[in-house]
């Protein structure tokens, strides 16, 4: 029965035979959706019943027991369950409250299960920060899922164009063991054949399973033929299929094609018209902004685009004006539905002709609005990789300070050690440690030079310590510094990455 909604009072009016129950009661109103912030839970207390004074010993000893540990651990509850696990028996009243008296009584018996109690609470803590890591990495991962906008349908057909720029045939679907769906490579061996690169082979490999060293290569290829893939993670160890995820070596490969396919040529060779729904033709000039730090490292790399209205004209720098946020992401919608439905008929010549020509005009008529467009994302991707440098120097400062901070601890401890020892070597010259001769079952001299041994090892350990101390002194001065520095914008590159024309399919 749900009462959270209307209740938030709860009485009872008898003692159960068996206490758990009066949890699983409380629980009716004492639950999430409570309106309330606040429940109270009422009992009747009578002293001349043999249950409520089984009740008033329990509370007060789980009172005790909470108050010790902060909350009430699962070994109490454990055994406060085995205490009454045959409920609460009248005649045997006085014995359930001795047992309950005498739970923890001993000092050796209460202490061994106050560290227990205190053990699976720690433990428990764990797990519930575990959980809230958890829910923390699903919702990073919810949040990278809608930024980057990535799809399996895409994906794949990604790889089937890289594959077709190979000139192999593409992925096929069909069915795993288990009936869920997979792909097919095709013409496995066809990459290798066609391209003629025997690198090829090795990168199939990744799509073979692991190879047992002793095997020879050659053989173990022809026991183990090229597996189905899948993209989407099936939530089990599969051994059938393997997952095409973007860091895959397979997908790295085919889909650095289209690096090598994009900047091959003249930038203008980049160049289509695409069929828009939309009546008004656009024009969109695409470049890419390249920031550089030291050592021509590559930070940054972001698409830059101008989107205009295309207007027949002489006068290409009035005729084309870009358009403002609103008309532009408007505009955008527009080129992805071009896109997605990727249609070129009733396109004519005459009119791809025309465009062509105009197409160097039209760029150099949006290079000034495509160089403000990329000083402006330069700012703001400086700013970002500045507040990155900051963030990751102070996170390496604290790592360096904490090191400090346990090195100086145990340095501390270690001197302490020693002073131990030293005084029992002067009380005690023929065993310097008490026990452990018997301990390691050997004669005192031995255990003197093994004494002499820990020794050089500590002065050792010592000697190392100190070196380190040195050195996260320098590190902190110096490192924090150069990771800053490595995310410093040092020179950027903006070239002209490709020009896309709209034109309404009406003409």
């Amino acid at each position: 029965v749900n009462l959270q909604n209307h209740c938030k009072h709860l009485i009872h009016f008898d003692i159960p035979w068996n206490p758990s129950k009066l949890e699983q009661r409380n629980g009716r109103i004492d639950r999430k959706l409570q309106r309330s912030p606040q429940v109270w839970c009422h009992y009747f207390v009578l002293e001349d019943r043999p249950e409520d004074r089984v009740m008033d010993v329990l509370v007060k000893k789980t009172e005790v027991i909470r108050q010790e540990l902060g909350s009430l651990s699962p070994l109490v509850q454990r055994q406060v369950d085995a205490v009454l696990e045959a409920g609460i028996d009248t005649d045997r009243a006085e014995v359930l409250q001795q047992q309950l008296l005498t739970m923890d009584q001993g000092e050796s018996e209460r202490g061994a299960m106050l560290n227990r109690a205190r053990e699976e609470l720690e433990a428990s803590r764990r797990v519930e920060t575990l959980q809230e890591e958890q829910d923390q990495l699903r919702q990073l991962l919810a949040k990278s899922h809608a930024w980057l906008g990535f799809d399996d349908d895409p994906f794949r057909e990604a790889l089937n164009c890289s594959l077709d720029l190979l000139g192999v045939g593409g992925l096929v679907q069909g069915r795993d063991g288990k009936g869920q769906p997979c792909w097919h490579l095709e013409n496995a061996e066809a990459l290798v054949s066609s391209s003629n690169d025997r690198s090829w082979e090795h990168t199939l490999d990744s799509l073979r399973g692991v190879w047992d060293r002793r095997t020879p290569l050659w053989q173990w290829r022809q026991e183990n033929p090229v597996r189905p893939v899948i993209f989407s993670d099936p939530g089990r160890l599969n051994a059938e299929a393997v997952h095409l995820h973007l860091e895959h070596r397979l997908v790295q490969r085919l889909l650095s094609r289209f690096l090598s396919q994009g900047f091959l040529h003249h930038e203008l060779s980049r160049a289509c018209v695409l069929a828009s729904r939309d009546p008004q033709p656009r024009v969109l000039v695409l470049g890419r902004l390249s920031l550089f730090g030291q050592g021509a490292t590559r930070l940054h790399d972001e698409l830059i685009s101008v989107i205009a209205d295309w207007h027949p004209g002489a006068a290409r720098t009035t005729a084309l004006q870009p358009l403002i946020d609103g008309e532009q992401e408007q505009a955008w919608t527009v080129l992805r539905q071009a896109l997605q439905d990727g249609a070129t008929e009733g396109i004519s010549e005459t009119l791809r002709d025309q465009l062509q020509a105009l197409a160097p005009e039209d760029v150099a008529a949006l290079k000034p609005a495509l160089d403000q467009a990329a000083e402006q994302a330069q700012a703001v991707a400086a700013a970002l990789l500045k507040q990155r440098g900051d963030a990751e120097a102070a996170a390496l400062k604290e790592v360096l300070r904490a090191q400090r901070s346990r090195i100086h601890a145990t340095v501390k401890q270690r001197n302490r050690d020693l002073a131990k020892l030293d005084r029992q070597a002067a009380a005690e010259p023929t065993a310097l440690i008490p026990g452990l001769e018997e301990q390691l079952n050997v004669p005192a001299l031995d255990l003197q030079k093994l004494t002499i041994q820990e020794r050089k090892q500590l002065a050792a350990d010592q000697k190392h310590w100190q070196r380190r101390l040195e050195t996260i002194e320098t590190d902190l001065s110096s490192e924090p510094k150069r990771i800053q520095e490595s995310y410093r914008v040092i020179t950027q590159r903006l070239e002209p990455a490709g020009l896309v024309y709209l034109w309404p399919i009406s003409g």
